[in-house]
């Protein structure tokens, strides 16, 4: 049986495309690396206090990887934008449903993944965020992996999910859902403490506005936060309170 045909790569130096193949690698790839799919992570970038250890790796041969913004162009490298793949393991498409397959993929058969990601001059791939997940307040991008980072950090902070949450003024804010810990160190922790945490580590328009307290976020068998189940919580309890106003007038 005659081996497939490989798909034509591009080239770092091909200005027509922003995509990063294996080849465009500096130096030898390790052998027996761990592969992670489209990537490759090598023995030594687990080494304790590696600078790239908390990357997903570098791009593995037969795949290519391109960042691109929400118009389709392709970003410079640390750029944070959509995460493109092709290769040909990848699959063609969804079992009879032309319309998945048509939204899931862009024009030259790149697959739209949804994720936020950005790639360094070296080739190691970083992924940030979901795609659905990330809050566009006042016409800025803002990552919710990125300031629940910063909240986890908090002492009396267990657990932490952000979210946008509608504001007529910048389109959406930012919203944390907070578990406290259990014990003193968890009670009656003021929101207004949580926002001038995020204000010492983060940019002003990243900080939470509005703070949340609940005994425990919503998750997946598998330990994933359901942010659509608290899109829908924090949505009723928004429709709610104009209700309430009206009732009480």
């Amino acid at each position: 049986m005659p081996h497939p045909a490989r798909r034509p790569s591009a080239r770092s130096g091909d200005h027509r495309s922003g995509a990063f193949t294996a080849e465009d690698l500096d130096g030898p790839v390790p052998p027996r690396p761990e592969l992670t799919g489209e990537t490759v992570l090598a023995p030594e970038d687990h080494q304790p206090g590696h600078p790239r250890l908390a990357s997903a790796g570098r791009v593995s041969f037969g795949w290519e990887v391109r960042i691109v913004d929400s118009d389709g162009r392709d970003l410079p490298v640390e750029a944070a934008g959509e995460l493109l793949i092709r290769g040909e393991c990848l699959f063609s498409g969804y079992w009879r449903d032309a319309e998945a397959t048509a939204a899931a993929f862009a024009e030259g058969g790149w697959y739209r993944t949804g994720d936020i990601a950005k790639l360094t001059a070296d080739g190691y791939l970083y992924i940030l965020d979901r795609a659905k997940d990330m809050i566009i307040s006042g016409g800025e991008n803002i990552y919710p992996a990125e300031v629940e980072a910063v909240l986890a950090r908090h002492p009396a902070v267990a657990d932490v999910a952000v979210l946008g949450r509608p504001d007529p003024t910048w389109g959406e804010a930012v919203h944390a859902v907070i578990m406290p810990v259990a014990g003193p160190a968890g009670q009656a922790i003021p929101a207004e403490e949580i926002m001038a945490w995020c204000r010492d580590q983060l940019a002003h328009f990243k900080c939470p506005k509005s703070v949340e307290f609940v005994s425990a976020l919503p998750r997946t068998t598998t330990g994933k936060v359901l942010k659509r189940e608290l899109r829908a919580q924090l949505l009723a309890q928004l429709w709610a309170q104009p209700q309430a106003e009206r009732a009480r007038s």
